[in-house]
C-alpha cells in the first residue's frame, strides 16, 4: 500500500486536489458575497475605483480592476467586492506553486487547505478592500525573494521588486518586508548554518541601491498623500494585548500553536526557510504591537504575516503525518485545524451577519415606517449617503438643543462609534428618543452595535417601541 507521501507526490493527486480546493475556496468567497452591509471603508475603496477608472494612471490593481467592474455592472455590494473574492480565491492555487518548489505537494496542498478555509482570508475577500491583494503579492515578493537566495537566478529578483511594486501599490504597509527580510538575511549571516548561493555581497548591494532609489522615488511620488493622512493616524485606539488578541482570534489558535510547531520543526532541520518563515509570521505582528502605543493601529494591518503562520502550521501537519506511530493523533489534530476554520465560517455566515454592522437591516426599518417629512439622522454619512441618497443628514451635526423647533420626527441609526465619539448625543439618545430597533451583531468578545430611535414630538414621553410592537 503506497504511503501518503508517495500518494501526494503523484501529479494527478497533486493538480486534482488543488483544483477541487480552489473551486471550494471560490465558492467560499461568493457565497452571500452581496448580502451583507457595505461598511464605511469600501466606500472609499468604490471611490478610488471610480476614480482609478476616470483619471488612469499608477494605481493599485485591485482598485483599478474594481473600477472597470463597476463601470460594467454598476456599484453594488456584490460588484464592489468581486474583485477582492477573485483574488482571494485565486490565490490558493497561486501561492501553491512557490510552497511546492520550497517544500512538497502535500505541505503545498495542505496549507492551500488552510488558506481556502481560514476566517480572516475569507472576511477579506468578502470585503471591498485591498487585503486579499497586498497578501497575494506581498507572500509571492517574499517567496521570490527566498528563492533569488537559494538559487541565485536574477529572474526572482526582478519578480521581487515587481510583485513588491504591486503590493506597495495596495497599501504602504507592504512595507513591513523591509524588516522581515532584514531579519531574514541577518540570521542567515550571524547564525551557525549553511549559507545560500545567492547570499553574497554583489547580490546584497543589486539589492540595496535599486531598491533603495526605487523606494525613495515611490514614496515622494506619495509623500502628499502620506501627510495629509498621518494626522489621521496620530490618535492611540488600542494597545498591544488587544491587537495581539485579534490577530491570534482571526489566524485561529490550532494554526498559530501548529505554526510554532512547525517552526521548531524546520529549526530542528536547520532549513533556512525557517528563518524566513518565522521573521515573516513575528515581525508584522511585534511591528503593530509597537505601533499601538503611539498611534492608530488595527490587526488587519498585520494581515499579511497570516500566509507565514499558515506555511508552517502544514509543514508540522505534514510532518506529524509522516512520523511513525504517530498516524492517530495526527489525523485528530489535522480534523481540529479543518473543524475551526469552519465552524467559525458558520458562524460568519448564519449568525454574525459578515462580521459586520447591519447597516441594511436598520434602514431597511427606518424606509417601512418613515413618514413624509422625517428626518434621518445616520452615524456615517457615507453609508447614509449610498443607502439613502439625500434624505439621510449627518447624525453628529443634529444640533439636540433645536430638535423640538424642527417640528418633525427624526430617526436615529446610531452604531458602535456614536458613543466613543460623541458620548454627551449617545446618552441623550437613551434618555429623550423611543428606542425602535435593534440589530447589533455578536461576534465573541466584539459588538457590532447597531440601533434604530425615533424621536417624536408630538409624543408626551418616549418609551421603547420595537418593531415587533
Amino acid at each position: 500500500m503506497p504511503k501518503l507521501s508517495q500518494i501526494l507526490e503523484r501529479p494527478a493527486f497533486s493538480y486534482l486536489s488543488l483544483a477541487l480546493i480552489t473551486l471550494f475556496a471560490l465558492a467560499l468567497r461568493l457565497y452571500k458575497l452581496g448580502e451583507w452591509s457595505f461598511w464605511g471603508d469600501e466606500i472609499y475603496t468604490i471611490r478610488n475605483a471610480q476614480a482609478a477608472v476616470a483619471e488612469p494612471g499608477l494605481r493599485a490593481l485591485s482598485s483599478t480592476l474594481t473600477g472597470f467592474v463597476l463601470a460594467w455592472m454598476g456599484t453594488s455590494e456584490w460588484s464592489a467586492r468581486l474583485v477582492s473574492a477573485l483574488i482571494g480565491a485565486i490565490s490558493v492555487p497561486l501561492l501553491f506553486w512557490p510552497v511546492r518548489k520550497i517544500f512538497n505537494p502535500g505541505i503545498a496542498l495542505f496549507a492551500s487547505l488552510l488558506l481556502a478555509l481560514s476566517p480572516w482570508h475569507l472576511y477579506w475577500s468578502q470585503n471591498a478592500r485591498f487585503y486579499t491583494a497586498i497578501l497575494l503579492f506581498y507572500t509571492l515578493a517574499l517567496f521570490a525573494f527566498y528563492l533569488w537566495l537559494e538559487e541565485n537566478r536574477f529572474r526572482y529578483l526582478i519578480a521581487f521588486f515587481l510583485l513588491l511594486g504591486l503590493a506597495m501599490l495596495e497599501r504602504m504597509t507592504a512595507l513591513f518586508i523591509v524588516p522581515v527580510l532584514g531579519i531574514y538575511v541577518l540570521a542567515l549571516l550571524i547564525l551557525p548554518i549553511q549559507k545560500p548561493a545567492g547570499l553574497t555581497l554583489r547580490n546584497m548591494m543589486i539589492l540595496i541601491v535599486p531598491g533603495a532609489i526605487l523606494a525613495v522615488l515611490f514614496i515622494g511620488s506619495r509623500l502628499d498623500s502620506l501627510l495629509n493622512f498621518a494626522p489621521q493616524m496620530a490618535w492611540i485606539n488600542n494597545n498591544p494585548f488587544w491587537i495581539v488578541a485579534g490577530i491570534v482570534f482571526y489566524i485561529t489558535i490550532p494554526v498559530i500553536l501548529m505554526g510554532v510547531a512547525g517552526l521548531v520543526v524546520l529549526l530542528m532541520q536547520r532549513s533556512r526557510s525557517a528563518l524566513l518563515l518565522g521573521s515573516a509570521a513575528v515581525i508584522p505582528i511585534v511591528a503593530m504591537m509597537a505601533i499601538s502605543l503611539v498611534s492608530y493601529a488595527a490587526n488587519r494591518y498585520a494581515f499579511v504575516a497570516l500566509t507565514a503562520w499558515l506555511v508552517l502550521a502544514a509543514v508540522a501537519a505534514i510532518n506529524l503525518m509522516g512520523a511513525p506511530k504517530t498516524k492517530l493523533i495526527a489525523a485528530s489534530i489535522l480534523l481540529l485545524l479543518i473543524a475551526e476554520p469552519l465552524s467559525q465560517n458558520m458562524l460568519y455566515y448564519r449568525y454574525q451577519n459578515g462580521n459586520r454592522d447591519d447597516w441594511k437591516g436598520a434602514i431597511a426599518l427606518v424606509e417601512r415606517h418613515r413618514q413624509e417629512g422625517d428626518v434621518i439622522a445616520v452615524s456615517h454619512s457615507d453609508i447614509g449617503r449610498y443607502y439613502l441618497g439625500d434624505k439621510s443628514t449627518n447624525f453628529y451635526r443634529v444640533d439636540l438643543d433645536k430638535i423640538d423647533s424642527l417640528g418633525q420626527r427624526v430617526w436615529f441609526i446610531e452604531d458602535m462609534n456614536v458613543a466613543e465619539i460623541a458620548p454627551e448625543k449617545a446618552r441623550w439618545l437613551r434618555k429623550e428618543t423611543q428606542l425602535f430597533g435593534v440589530y447589533d451583531v455578536h461576534v465573541e468578545a466584539r459588538q457590532y452595535l447597531m440601533r434604530v430611535y425615533l424621536y417624536d414630538p408630538g409624543l408626551p414621553e418616549n418609551r421603547i417601541v420595537l418593531e415587533s410592537e
